[in-house]
């Protein structure tokens, strides 16, 4: 998959990270996830929530995964929109079209007259919360795939280079993929590679994968329009 660039010229970090002709080139090793969210702000403006649309002071802006980083969703600018904290907490392990419908069921709630209205939206509410813990409960245990099937790569773990990195907090990393593992026997965060195979984020996944022989079920998303230059 490609991920969303600036139009602008953009450099990160002094050069570290620089786009040229729709290709995000990386000339030394920085954190990914702290990159893909800076060139978010720069992609989506900082100063306007995607959900509410109010105008916020940056300070008190954040970035929201439209598909929730506790279903794997990546930390990538395909992933990512510009949030109040409001709508960034209210939308919690929320998808993105999940919260559109309980803003909609919540406003049409606030219409409601009778007494027949109020009991029918609250059956609403009430379908569309049980809806949604079936639906994470099918994500969590890896009956239903969370993320966009177009995103991943269907190949071998074993090409992606890895390069170890002495800030990759690999102890509690490690323990956390190992320990949702124990929970379900699923690995839910993808793992993000360039398109010539250097891992950009993911390496305690990769690394339980390869320890403990779980290749086949580590996600991978190749991001072909970004490419490892060290």
């Amino acid at each position: 998959m490609n991920i969303i660039l600036p139009n602008e010229p953009y450099s990160f970090e002094d050069g570290a990270a620089v786009v040229e002709g729709n290709i995000l080139y990386l000339y030394r090793p920085i954190d990914f996830d702290d990159l893909m969210i800076e060139m978010s702000y720069a992609i989506n403006g900082r100063d306007t929530c995607y959900y509410c649309g109010k105008k916020i002071h940056p300070s008190k802006l954040t970035v929201d995964h439209r598909v929730p980083a506790c279903f794997g969703g990546p930390t990538i600018t395909n992933n990512l929109v510009s949030a109040c904290k409001h709508c960034n907490s209210r939308k919690g392990n929320l998808y993105e079209d999940e919260y559109w419908r309980l803003l909609k069921l919540e406003k049409n709630a606030e219409k409601v007259a009778t007494p027949e209205e109020k009991s029918q939206a609250k059956a609403a509410l009430d379908a569309f919360w049980t809806d949604v813990k079936e639906k994470q409960e099918e994500r969590f245990n890896g009956s239903v795939e969370p993320l966009p099937e177009d995103w991943l790569y269907h190949g071998n773990l074993n090409v992606i280079t890895m390069r170890y990195r002495l800030n990759d907090p690999i102890g509690t990393g490690f323990k956390r993929v190992k320990s949702r593992y124990k929970k379900s026997k699923t690995i839910l965060r993808a793992v993000l590679v360039s398109s010539n195979k250097h891992l950009l984020s993911g390496f305690n996944v990769c690394l339980f994968a390869k320890v403990g022989s779980h290749s086949d079920l580590v996600k991978v998303i190749v991001l072909e329009n970004v490419v490892c230059m060290y």
